[in-house]
């Protein structure tokens, strides 16, 4: 199997721990542990006609290839290579039995197109083993593609900005489309139902009927609003195009009337030229915005290194993802792996990014292949990578090369050393991560009920959250919506929320930091409530007594002199504790501290650490609040940052914690850490006197439909 292509392929293949077969494998690949399964060198093609020699071409490059599924109507006699001029002729004899068959067999229903820099364009046929030269256009091209109304056709954007189609059978040019693009074209997106075809160009976007050869519209950039991409929705029923000007349109494919506008101006609440430096340098193969095969998301990629997910369906931005793991490199093309919520991006530099939509989050970061283009087979079973230097194609499992990473292990980190108790330090690499390590939690640890969360965040939005834009003007929309979102689900989740005054304060970091996923962050508070919140509003709407007076003895402990220095001025635990507890250190700390205080509080799995940061927080800063005296400058002086090496208050709050005795523990009023079930609804939360909170929300009611019935009058 496959000795035709001995001069033309150099076979790679790694089995489990076996050595490759060929000698020269890691000095052509340079990379470890990524399997390979085909490697297509065209650096030293030499052509023959009749046995006698008549052409040598070395250094031909790649510049686009594309892969469709089946098998070709017409394939003619395959083309003759000098033998004498290859080593490793018989580089095939007796690796067969290593080849991993099934992928082998797999990758047999599949064919390739291909062009080099001199306008050749070749087909391999991996059912039949043959390679064609097709055509010599003699002109470079920047995209290629399968025609999937006519499989015996390819079709090819070349960059003197004509578009022409060949007949793979005849190896005869078959239709030059009519050349209308200002600029060179540089992506196809097919219509999935119909024959049409958009072509994208840096000036224009052509829609072609294709049954007819002809041109049905023509969308033209204005200045400084130059097109990016251009793509066919996998329904079909709509284009969606994106600008320089931070725009992407969304037209309706048969009336060409506007349905939607995403403008990422209103995001940013800032005006948006997206630099053309942000622009793939190099045009081949680009594509930058691509719909799921499931028609629900839409990504986008051409703005730096940052990448926009959208749920179509809703029409909301779940994911803005900087991908610093690039430095800052543009973006170049993205594909969707088959049917998956998942894609794979590529860089300017060459790197391979694997992002899971439904999370936003990071699958595996490839920097050892580097690339200047790739494509995927339509399940995404294959990814067929163009080299740097272009003259080779790879061929991958994209399993293989994916090689998925496994999550943070919290244990891990908790039992990494018996003396520092899995202490995160600010500037860590687990800290600067804390989203994938929130991520490993909603994983493994919340319910993800995406059924009962769309029964809250499908009503209205709670009367008592109406006047949240009033009260806390948020700049930026995007995190204002998720504030009143997030804060109405739980006042219809539990009635105690709908009179807590500092609950913005308390969820408004949780809400920045998932501003894009309301879903994550509303199930990650309503664990951090049940178990961090334990007793606080039991005896609302004063503070959790039996929280603060164990606190209070934690504290008569650990500092003796500071526990007097409080009794003396009258500063009982309300002030020192109560106000620290309930905005969960908003107050005190920077971002990466709060973050950092929170790995360590969610790795701890332990209800009671928030108040142990308190006893070492306020122990840090004693000689501080050892010369305060008076309230007032007490609750400014815990109101404000204070400078401080945050390391050390979490290495003290480890400390307090270890030498604690068991009878000042916090295990004696609050149950252990409580994971909610995937199997069930969402706990019932009812831990408060509900009388008052009942006749609270009587007299709110009452007041408000007196306000609406006065402004109805007047």
């Amino acid at each position: 199997m496959y000795n035709k292509y001995v001069t033309l392929i150099n076979v790679f293949i790694v089995i489990n721990s076996k050595e490759p077969k060929h000698k020269d494998y890691q000095r052509n690949l340079k990379i470890k542990n990524v399997y390979c399964l085909l490697s297509i060198n065209n650096s030293k093609l030499i052509k023959n006609n009749s046995g006698i020699k008549k052409d040598i071409v070395n250094d031909i490059s790649f510049c686009s290839i594309c892969v469709d599924y089946g098998i070709l109507k017409c394939i003619t006699k395959d083309l003759s290579f000098d033998d004498n001029n290859h080593e490793n002729n018989s580089i095939l004899d007796g690796v067969s039995k290593d080849i991993e068959e099934s992928n082998i067999a797999k990758l047999q229903h599949f064919k390739m197109g291909a062009i080099d820099q001199k306008g050749n364009i070749y087909i391999f046929d991996f059912e039949r083993n043959t390679y064609n030269l097709i055509a010599r256009s003699g002109i470079s091209a920047n995209c290629i593609s399968f025609n999937p109304y006519n499989k015996n056709e390819i079709i090819v954007g070349h960059t003197n900005k004509s578009i022409r189609s060949y007949n793979i059978g005849s190896k005869k040019l078959a239709v030059v489309l009519s050349s209308y693009h200002h600029s060179e074209p540089y992506a196809f997106s097919f219509h999935p139902h119909q024959p049409y075809l958009l072509s994208t160009s840096f000036k224009d976007v052509i829609v072609w009927d294709l049954s007819e050869n002809s041109c049905l519209r023509v969308l033209i950039g204005i200045q400084d609003s130059e097109i990016q991409n251009a793509i066919f929705s996998k329904s079909g029923q709509q284009i969606i195009a994106s600008f320089l000007n931070g725009n992407i349109l969304i037209w309706n494919s048969e009336t060409f009337n506007m349905e939607w506008k995403i403008s990422l101006e209103a995001l940013k609440n800032e005006n948006i030229i997206i630099p053309k430096k942000h622009f793939p340098t190099n045009l081949q193969n680009t594509s930058l915005l691509i719909m799921s095969k499931d028609n629900t998301q839409l990504v986008y990629g051409g703005m730096g290194s940052t990448l926009f997910i959208w749920n179509i369906i809703e029409k909301v931005l779940q994911y803005e993802l900087n991908l610093t793991i690039l430095n800052s490199s543009a973006l170049k093309r993205i594909e969707y792996v088959g049917n998956k919520k998942m894609v794979v991006v590529l860089s300017n530099d060459g790197n391979l990014v694997f992002i899971n939509t439904k999370t936003g989050s990071l699958i595996a970061f490839r920097n050892e292949i580097k690339c200047s283009s790739f494509t995927l087979s339509n399940d995404g079973e294959f990814i067929f990578l163009i080299l740097n230097q272009k003259s080779k194609v790879l061929i991958y499992s994209t399993s293989q090369l994916i090689n998925y990473q496994k999550p943070v292990n919290i244990k891990s980190l908790k039992e990494s050393s018996k003396e520092t108790e899995g202490i995160i330090e600010v500037g860590s690499n687990t800290t600067t991560q804390v989203r994938s390590l929130y991520e490993t939690i909603d994983q493994h640890k919340l319910p993800e009920n995406k059924t009962e969360y769309e029964l809250y965040s499908s009503k209205d939005i709670h009367p008592a959250v109406i006047n949240f834009k009033k009260k806390y003007p948020l700049k930026i929309y995007r995190v204002l919506r998720s504030m009143e979102k997030i804060m109405s689900m739980l006042c219809y989740w539990s009635p105690v929320f709908e009179n807590i005054d500092y609950l913005p304060n308390m969820i408004f970091p949780f809400v920045k930091i998932y501003e894009n996923d309301t879903f994550s962050c509303f199930e990650i508070l309503l664990t951090v409530i049940i178990n961090y919140c334990q007793k606080w509003w039991e005896f609302y709407p004063n503070p959790p007594i039996e929280c603060l007076d164990m606190l209070e003895s934690l504290l008569s402990y650990h500092d003796k002199e500071l526990y007097n220095h409080f009794v003396k001025y009258n500063i009982t635990s309300q002030y020192y504790g109560w106000e620290l507890v309930n905005n969960f250190f908003s107050d005190i700390l920077s971002k990466n501290e709060w973050l950092c205080l929170w790995d360590n509080i969610l790795t701890s799995c332990d209800p009671s650490y928030l108040y142990y940061f308190v006893i070492a927080y306020l122990k840090y800063l004693k000689k501080s609040i050892l010369r305060i005296t008076d309230i007032e400058d007490f609750m400014f002086f815990i109101h404000k940052e204070n400078p401080c090496q945050f390391s050390k208050i979490i290495r003290l709050t480890n400390e307090v914690k270890k030498c604690t005795p068991e009878d000042l523990k916090f295990k004696k009023i609050l149950k252990p850490y409580y994971s909610l079930s995937s199997n069930t609804n969402y706990p019932i939360f009812n831990e408060y006197p509900k009388y008052i909170i009942n006749y609270q929300t009587k007299l709110k009611e009452k007041i408000r439909l007196e306000e609406e019935e006065y402004l109805k009058k007047k």
